[in-house]
């Protein structure tokens, strides 16, 4: 689902789509804190946007 090559594959059902879920909440946290990072240099506040 979130790469060609995953770590565990998807046919290991639930533990497949685990790491998956590892790497979807990683990339969600990281853009997170790079979006408040935008925000705090652009003079807003990030707390307005949830971040």
């Amino acid at each position: 689902m979130v790469s060609p090559v995953d770590a565990i594959p998807d046919v290991l059902v639930p533990i497949g789509f685990v790491d998956d879920a590892a790497v979807m909440a990683g990339a969600i946290a990281a853009l997170s804190h790079d979006l408040g990072i935008y925000a705090r240099k652009k003079g807003l506040d990030p707390t307005e946007y949830g971040l």
